[in-house]
C-alpha cells in the first residue's frame, strides 16, 4: 500500500535524534507528553495525546520525553520491521524490488 503503521512507545527520560532521510513519517500521539526539537531551525514543539506531528522534508529532529510515550505513526514508504537507525538516526533507504 505504500506505507506502514506502527505503535512506538518511548520510556519517560528518552532523548532521540533521528533524520529519516529516505522515508516520511507522520505521528498521532496517543498518551504522554514530549518536546520535539526541529534541528534545522530550533523550533520547538510539544507533543501531548491528539497531536499530530508530520516529518515531511526528512526533517532532523530531537524527540525529548517527558512522560512514557505512546505514538501511532505512518511511514512512506512501508517499512519491514527489521530496521534499525544508524548512526544520524535513520532507517536504510528501502530495498529495490526487481
Amino acid at each position: 500500500m505504500g506505507f506502514s503503521l506502527h505503535e512506538t512507545r518511548v520510556a519517560a527520560g528518552g532523548e532521540l535524534e533521528m533524520e529519516y532521510r529516505h522515508h516520511l513519517e507522520a505521528c498521532f500521539c496517543v498518551e504522554g507528553e514530549a518536546e520535539i526539537t526541529d534541528l534545522a531551525s530550533g523550533e520547538r514543539h510539544a507533543i501531548g495525546p491528539g497531536t499530530v506531528y508530520a516529518l515531511d522534508r526528512h526533517d532532523r529532529h530531537r524527540m525529548e520525553v517527558r512522560r512514557d510515550l505512546r505514538l501511532v505513526c505512518v511511514f512512506n514508504p512501508a517499512l519491514t520491521g527489521a530496521e534499525t537507525h544508524d548512526a544520524s538516526g535513520s532507517f536504510p533507504p528501502p530495498a529495490e524490488e526487481g
